[in-house]
């Protein structure tokens, strides 16, 4: 396939982010911030598009995040939410998370058979590697070897570790990443049986699939772990990619370093399958801009954390704004991992460019 290697959310949390990914909008144009936000039936979702254009639409989430309450299932034909709308005795050893359940969702619903005459769009959210990080005993592989510690992987450690209780480094800190790591492992075996399962139904349409994430996860870095808490690429830096090669624009096959944002994900599968939006509905600038030309980067992306943190990103800088707070900016061309903060040395930059776009 091809890998867009500096694709960015720009929300270091689900809701905020999916809404961005489903509309190509961002998160200062369609409002969904808070988890209690969801999205305004006015803006118009890939799932619509397509539908309009004549897909069968489907949807299998495993997030509460995305969801009918948060607006998630616009243009959907079929939606299915694994917390609340299926019944069914729970695996032994499976009472506290359950992953596999929209694969095997998603198996039952290939069986009962697909519209043969129309085109499908199916959207299907795993949440491994998402916290909390319980990769089961076939994908615990990482170690550390023989760890008898008290770090096993649920919400309430990751939060520990968040509030400085256990040092980066530590057999905790490792075991740590090790069950992060297998939830990972996890989470592809799924996927992997997500397209055999697709693959086994023999439609003759060419099949463009789509991979990605809608944030990041920190260990540590900037002294954060998990996500939402900071504008840093560990949180934000996601993975993007599409496949076959020959389903994918050559002007993108030929840009894949390109700076690009999760908004960029509708013109730029809408461009691969040759849909044109639909008349009648204003659109961003960029989405336009891509959607004509699929190698086109970002200038610069604008992020929102929920505390609120604000921050201008671009390809070789990160600016901060905290309210209330302090701000931070980066030169990532000579320090990648955002370490060294020069705020006081270029300060017009630091506070001149963030404050006027995002305050």
């Amino acid at each position: 396939g091809v890998r867009l290697t500096r694709m960015l959310a720009e929300a270091p949390y689900t809701r905020s982010s999916v809404a961005t990914l489903f509309t190509g909008a961002s998160w200062r144009d369609h409002g969904v911030w808070l988890s209690q936000h969801a999205l305004a039936p006015e803006f118009t979702t890939l799932a619509e598009i397509l539908q309009e254009a004549g897909y069968f639409t489907l949807g299998i989430t495993d997030n509460a995040n995305v969801a009918r309450s948060a607006g998630s299932d616009q243009g959907f034909d079929e939606w299915v939410q694994t917390w609340s709308d299926v019944r069914r005795k729970v695996p032994p050893g499976m009472e506290r998370w359950w992953p596999e359940l929209p694969e095997i969702l998603w198996r039952e619903r290939l069986g009962r058979g697909l519209p043969a005459d129309r085109p499908v769009f199916a959207y299907v959210h795993l949440m491994p590697p998402h916290e909390p990080y319980l990769p089961g005993p076939e994908h615990d592989v990482f170690g550390p070897e023989g760890y008898q510690g008290p770090i096993t992987g649920i919400t309430p450690d990751i939060q520990a570790f968040d509030r400085g209780e256990h040092a980066r480094g530590s057999d905790d800190h490792e075991r740590l990443v090790a069950l992060y790591d297998g939830g990972l492992r996890r989470g592809d075996a799924i996927l992997g049986r997500v397209l055999e399962a697709w693959r086994a139904t023999g439609r003759a349409r060419p099949t463009l699939t789509v991979f990605l994430s809608d944030h990041g996860e920190a260990f540590g870095e900037h002294d954060k772990y998990g996500h939402n808490s900071t504008p840093h690429d560990e949180m934000l830096h996601v993975p993007f990619v599409m496949h076959p090669k020959n389903l994918v624009p050559a002007a993108l096959r030929e840009s894949p370093d390109e700076l690009r944002s999760l908004g960029d994900a509708l013109p730029l599968i809408l461009h691969s399958l040759h849909v044109p939006l639909p008349r009648g509905t204003t659109w961003p600038a960029h989405l336009l801009a891509v959607l004509e030309d699929p190698s086109r980067g970002r200038e610069e992306i604008f992020v929102r954390c929920s505390q609120p943190i604000y921050a201008r990103r671009s390809a070789d800088a990160l600016t901060v704004l905290q309210l209330w707070g302090r701000q931070q900016h980066f030169a990532l061309g000579e320090d990648p991992q955002a370490l060294s903060d020069l705020r006081w040395e270029d300060a017009e930059a630091a506070q001149g460019r963030v404050v006027h776009k995002c305050a």
